[in-house]
Formats: structure tokens, C-alpha cells, sequence
């Protein structure tokens, strides 16, 4: 049986800047990306980010704009598959540093043309490759990004464009 996982993360920005969490991977990397997670049994993806932004930054999500872009990693040869929802949203509050999950080093807004920067050296390119072109303004909200690892690489395999009806692929 397959196992998938659920994701949630936040895209949230403030004056010119995009808020990024320094975080140590399970593989013991440690990299900028955006404050998420998994989704907790029952949880919807919406509840799930406002959790994950406020574990990661101790900030309050105030509004949820919309699905920025969602992701579809499948790993045939370890069975599982990665199903991530990424949200722009805003904030308030301040991030205090005591209040963040222990994987989490820090938390900033920064600048985001360096923010960009930070997350293109993110070790795990499925979920910074999408976040890079949405912040960039190259891809539509909503769009769906499907990777698949096929022997032993990953491959972005479709964009799918946020619209119904005929020709919503992308080619990649």
C-alpha cells in the first residue's frame, strides 16, 4: 500500500520581504524555506498551515489569500508520494524564537530577492523550485507541479495550469 504524505506551507510576506524559516531536515541538512508541515489526521490544509506558521514563527496567520501552488512528488521505489499545499497568506504578530519547534533554528522576514536566493540552496528542489517561480511572478497561482523520481532522480513531469477544459498541461 502506498504511503502519502500531506503537506502544508505558507507563503507570507511583508513589506517587500518573505518570511523563511532555517530548519534542519530529516537528512540533517539544514536550509531557508517556508514555515510548513504535515497535515494532522483530521486536519484540513488550511487549519494545518495556520498551525505550522504559528509552531514555526509563532506568528498568527490574520488571512489566507489563496493556494499559491500545490506539489505531487511521487517515489515509486520507496512507495510513497508527497502531496504539498502552498498558501499565500498574511500575518501579524511578532516571531519569538523561544516559541518555535525545536527543528526550527530561526525565523525572519528577509529581503526577497535574497529570500529567493536562500531558498534556491533549500536541499529538497521540489518544494523550492515552485515557491522560486511563484515569487518570481513565472507561473500562475494555483498551479499544480507533479515530480516523479525516476531512477533515482527527481523529474518535474507536468504543470498543470489552475484552469478546467482542455489544454490546462503544461509542457515542462
Amino acid at each position: 500500500m502506498q504511503m502519502t504524505y500531506w503537506v502544508s506551507a505558507a507563503i507570507a510576506r511583508r513589506a517587500g520581504s518573505l518570511l523563511l524559516v532555517r530548519e534542519v531536515t530529516e537528512s540533517g541538512e539544514i536550509g531557508w524555506s517556508l514555515p510548513g508541515g504535515v497535515i494532522e489526521e483530521g486536519e484540513d490544509p488550511l487549519a494545518a498551515v495556520m498551525r505550522e506558521v504559528k509552531e514555526e514563527t509563532s506568528l498568527h496567520v490574520s488571512e489566507v489569500l489563496g493556494l499559491a501552488y500545490s506539489v505531487i512528488y511521487n517515489r515509486p521505489k520507496k512507495n510513497d508520494r508527497t502531496c504539498a499545499f502552498v498558501f499565500e497568506v498574511t500575518t501579524t504578530g511578532n516571531i519569538v524564537a523561544e516559541d518555535m519547534d525545536s527543528d526550527i533554528l530561526e525565523a525572519k522576514f528577509i529581503d526577497l530577492p535574497l529570500a529567493i536566493e536562500l531558498l534556491d540552496d533549500f536541499p529538497i528542489r521540489v518544494m523550492v523550485e515552485p515557491a522560486i517561480a511563484f515569487l518570481k511572478n513565472e507561473t500562475s497561482p494555483g498551479m499544480l507541479w507533479v515530480y516523479d523520481d525516476i531512477d533515482g532522480h527527481t523529474q518535474l513531469t507536468a504543470r498543470v495550469a489552475p484552469h478546467f477544459g482542455g489544454g490546462s498541461v503544461l509542457p515542462v
